[in-house]
């Protein structure tokens, strides 16, 4: 083997991801070589060696991404206690050279991409796996974009929502996932399935999002007031979700409890 020829052909493997994918499927295959340069390859470098050069392009995409750490750092961080960080870039290497082929990624461009990717890439995972990175994901992203979008603030007769505010189901414990990850103790076992929901605000005049965790009755609630009516017209929304059994003095005190939290100012008949 000409050392100077090897060195070129693994040179082009590693700054060419569709090549060595293509190299390295040949190697599996058993049919005759046709001489191509990806036959070539295959012949020259064999399949063991291909199967290194994958593992270490995916470590060099994994590297390029240190950037991107800083906002969805559980994700990454999950992903790698579950074992499945460095395949993951392995198979997301190709995309990613590709679209750093029109230049530098802004960081919604990049988030956009790896969300396409890893959404392919848990598709065909185990949904023990799948699951909890794709809820730590959806949950840094969301972190995300309300910290970077002022609030689009909700303002009827009846009251005033003094922040953005969403609700988001969950069937993993995120919140013990990331605490785990920061302090660098984390294993597979702190990945717990339980049904709950978090809220995630971000007040009118801070950059900053706070969450907590609230029950169904709570999130349902905040759900009709967040509509913006007054008492009648939220009660009535909560009898469709056949919460009918809340009274009048419940619900006009979880408003109360509501502004006193400063999400909401009341206004008319609230106040009456």
């Amino acid at each position: 083997m000409n050392p100077d020829h090897a060195q070129s052909v693994v040179a082009r493997c590693l700054t060419d991801p569709e090549f060595l994918l293509r190299a390295h499927d040949r190697s599996l295959s058993e049919l005759s070589s046709e001489g191509t340069a990806e036959d070539i390859a295959a012949e020259m470098l064999g399949n063991s060696e291909l199967e290194r050069l994958l593992r270490f392009r995916g470590f060099i995409t994994k590297v390029k991404h240190n950037a991107l750490r800083r906002r969805i750092p559980a994700t990454l961080g999950l992903m790698g206690g579950l074992g499945v960080e460095l395949l993951f870039f392995c198979n997301f290497s190709q995309a990613y050279v590709s679209a750093r082929r029109e230049g530098p990624l802004d960081e919604r461009t990049h988030l956009d991409l790896f969300s396409e990717a890893v959404s392919g890439f848990l598709s065909e995972q185990p949904e023990q796996i799948a699951t909890p990175v794709a809820e730590t994901f959806a949950h840094e992203l969301l972190l995300f974009d309300l910290g970077r979008t002022p609030p689009a603030i909700t303002e009827t007769e009846h009251m005033r929502w003094q922040g953005a505010m969403s609700l988001v189901p969950k069937t993993t414990d995120i919140i013990r996932i990331s605490g785990r990850l920061g302090a660098r103790d984390f294993t597979p076992l702190d990945v717990v399935v339980r049904r709950h929901t978090l809220c995630y605000w971000r007040p009118e005049n801070r950059d900053s999002v706070s969450i907590f965790e609230v029950d169904a009755l709570t999130a349902a609630v905040f759900v009709a007031l967040r509509a913006g009516g007054g008492p009648e017209e939220t009660r009535r929304m909560l009898a469709e979700a056949r919460l009918s059994q809340i009274s009048p003095e419940e619900l006009r005190a979880a408003a109360v409890a509501a502004a006193r939290r400063g999400f909401v100012e009341l206004r008319g008949e609230w106040l009456r």
